[in-house]
């Protein structure tokens, strides 16, 4: 291969690098950081997972629902994270503490599983007053309210900032505290392939007493994915799908190509159980599901 077209296929490389996506609001500046305290056990659920197309479609079908199990025994490793009027069960199979942050007066609440990290990239759990959301936020609570109410399998974890390139194992999450809907995701501002990089666990739901618009975002990874999104990369014995090869610089060529290997690749994430992603999906579920929020 001649060196202009090699250094062409990097620049491409250099595009394609998928930066972990911004949600759609901007997180404000912190204007407060607490300690939380940890105290006992509470509780879990087991969902089951649904294979959804790519993205899903505009047909309306019930969602599963997750049905929290009743005075469930928690497990000595779990541990009962209280902060304000939130309360959280960890399990430090998918973390091990939060680091809680208020924002905006106490408006807003990020639990962060990473100490001075980003919610999309390491992980958190956010709280935002319904009587505080920007109108962006507003139209997302509104969609998830109405997918919940019809159990509605077309949402689509979409944003205005993002392209989303793949969505599977779209479920409803109900408790008495809260009720959503989760699904695992892959968003960029381009199209480079599917892998492990971007690869996310959303929840989106409102608490049932209308307080707090929750959203939630999980890094996940499956044992079949590149870590990475570099196209120019060696195969490797444990990928899904080999990688395709690269022989163009001309950039509609390029994304027939990525195209192509990402709706080959899909077919495998879709037939994945909850227990082959790392965490364990139905594990995220029941942190999410842990979640209670007491009267101040």
């Amino acid at each position: 291969m001649k060196r202009p077209f090699f250094l062409l296929i990097l620049l491409f490389v250099a595009a394609c690098t998928p930066t972990p996506a911004l949600e759609p609001t901007a997180l404000p500046e912190v204007v407060e950081t607490v300690t939380a305290t940890a105290v006992p056990p509470t509780p879990t659920a087991s969902p089951r997972p649904t294979n959804t197309p790519v993205p899903p479609t505009s047909t309306s079908t019930p969602l599963p629902t997750a049905t929290p199990t009743p005075e469930p025994t928690a497990t000595p490793e779990s541990v009962q994270f209280q902060f304000e009027s939130i309360s959280v069960t960890i399990d430090p199979a998918i973390v091990t503490t939060l680091y809680p942050t208020l924002l905006e007066g106490g408006r807003e609440i990020r639990l962060l599983f990473a100490e001075d990290g980003y919610c999309v990239v390491h992980g958190c759990i956010y709280f935002i007053q319904t009587d505080a959301l920007p109108e962006v936020l507003v139209e997302m609570m509104t969609a998830v309210e109405t997918a919940v109410t019809n159990q509605d399998s077309s949402y689509e974890f979409k944003t205005r900032q993002t392209n989303l390139v793949l969505q599977t194992h779209t479920q409803l999450l109900t408790t008495d505290s809260l009720q959503g809907i989760r699904a695992v995701t892959f968003k960029t501002q381009n199209l480079p392939l599917i892998s492990n990089g971007a690869l996310t666990y959303e929840f989106r739901g409102l608490t049932t007493d209308g307080r707090y618009f929750v959203q939630a975002w999980v890094p996940v990874s499956l044992p079949f994915l590149p870590d990475s999104s570099n196209p120019i990369q060696e195969n490797q014995p444990h990928f899904a799908v080999p990688l395709p090869e690269i022989t163009t610089s001309r950039e509609e060529e390029l994304y027939q190509i990525l195209g192509a290997y990402n709706e080959a690749v899909a077919v495998f994430v879709h037939e994945a159980t909850d227990g082959t992603f790392a965490p364990d999906l139905t594990g995220i579920d029941a942190l999410i599901q842990s979640i209670t929020i007491t009267n101040e």
